[in-house]
């Protein structure tokens, strides 16, 4: 009895001690991996839940400042990169034909306020009669489009001013090119022959400086802010666009 008795408390005892050189061999391990035995059960589901709502609040490290700290300036970034990547999936640029439509109607509409202007200053005609023809549509928004081609090719080659001088060049071959087609129909819209530098009354050397800031202009506020515009696809029409508003065709931003 007394010997069955020892027994047991030698068998009990080695298992413990087998059990504390498992728990030692087991913390050391996660040591040398760099882990830390971790906190008991309550407080670990208290730490896991706490770590959970921690992470969705917390912004990506690659938003934050290089010494880690989101500052107040990148709250506005880091609330539109919160938002759905789907928002932003079906915003497309314009098509090379939609940016046609708006180049065409602004070049209508600067040769009516232009005429009604050049009326207003010769003649001091207050009822400002701009004219223009249909002709023009076509004349400037293709002259427009291709300007835009050479502003994408020539923004990183060339100073602001030497690209309105190329732009104002093209203008002068485009005018006089289209001119001398229509004309051959009857149907140039436009005589420069009353001008003192005109070449077979198409182009004349007096629009040089108005064709150089057009072109100013032209680059700087027309085709750089069209290239920014964007369709939304997937947006009905008098709704709002979701998580990630648009406004006039550009991303609304805080």
């Amino acid at each position: 009895m007394l010997m069955g008795m020892i027994n047991q408390s030698l068998e009990k005892l080695w298992c413990s001690r087998a059990y504390l050189l498992c728990a030692s061999a087991i913390a050391m391990r996660r040591t040398c991996w760099g882990l830390s035995p971790g906190p008991r059960k309550g407080v670990r589901d208290k730490w896991s839940r706490a770590t959970t709502a921690k992470r969705k609040t917390e912004p990506p490290e690659d938003s934050q400042s290089p010494g880690g700290i989101l500052e107040s300036h990148d709250l506005p970034t880091y609330r539109h990169q919160l938002a759905p990547a789907c928002a932003m999936a079906s915003a497309e640029p314009l098509t090379a034909l939609s940016r046609w439509y708006l180049y065409a109607i602004h070049g209508y509409f600067c040769e009516v306020m232009f005429t009604a202007a050049w009326e207003f200053v010769v003649n001091f005609n207050w009822k400002f009669p701009g004219v223009t023809s249909v002709w023009a549509l076509f004349i400037y928004g293709t002259s427009i489009l291709i300007v835009e081609r050479m502003y994408l090719r020539l923004r990183g080659r060339c100073p602001l001013l030497v690209r309105c001088l190329i732009y104002t060049l093209w203008t002068y071959l485009w005018e006089f090119t289209t001119g001398f087609i229509l004309r051959q129909f009857n149907a140039c819209p436009w005589d420069y022959s009353q001008f003192d530098f005109d070449f077979m009354g198409l182009i004349t050397l007096e629009y040089a400086v108005p064709w150089f800031c057009g072109s100013l202009i032209m680059e700087q506020f027309i085709i750089r802010n069209t290239l920014r515009l964007r369709f939304d696809k997937d947006a009905e029409p008098g709704l709002p666009g979701g998580p990630l508003a648009l406004a006039n065709g550009h991303v609304k931003t805080d």
